[in-house]
């Protein structure tokens, strides 16, 4: 079965106006025994926008065999967080992002794999695809 954690603040973010690019301490113990215990997807918040990151370890490297994708899904109506860097190491494998667009992420979770849509309050899908679980 696939596993899925979730908690509020991300460990890798892209920096916006609110919150710098971040490596939280506290959080990397967690995402090693969630690495460790082959762990399929990751949901945070606390950013206001939309960002997809593709399958890192705890040290933010790709790693397509057992690394965990993140989504960062903060875009529920407070406002938006603008980012104020495009790229950069502290955001390494981002695969998509979105800072202007009110909108839920939709998962459809399966034994082995699942599917995910972020779409637009107006109902536009904007970012989609499938995963497999380890």
């Amino acid at each position: 079965p696939c596993t899925l954690a979730f908690w509020l603040h991300p460990y890798v973010t892209l920096p916006t106006c609110q919150h710098p690019s971040r490596y939280e301490p506290g959080v990397l113990p967690w995402l090693q025994s969630l690495y460790n215990n082959n762990a399929d997807l990751i949901l945070n918040g606390t950013q206001h926008n939309y960002q997809r990151y593709g399958p890192n370890d705890p040290n933010g490297r790709l790693d397509t065999a057992r690394g965990i994708p993140e989504f960062i899904v903060g875009t529920g109506g407070v406002g938006f967080y603008s980012f104020t860097s495009s790229t950069g190491s502290q955001a390494p494998n981002l695969l998509f992002k979105n800072a202007t667009t009110y909108g839920a992420l939709k998962l459809t979770l399966r034994s082995n794999s699942y599917d995910f849509a972020f779409m637009s309050d107006a109902g536009v899908v904007l970012d989609k695809g499938t995963g497999n679980c380890h």
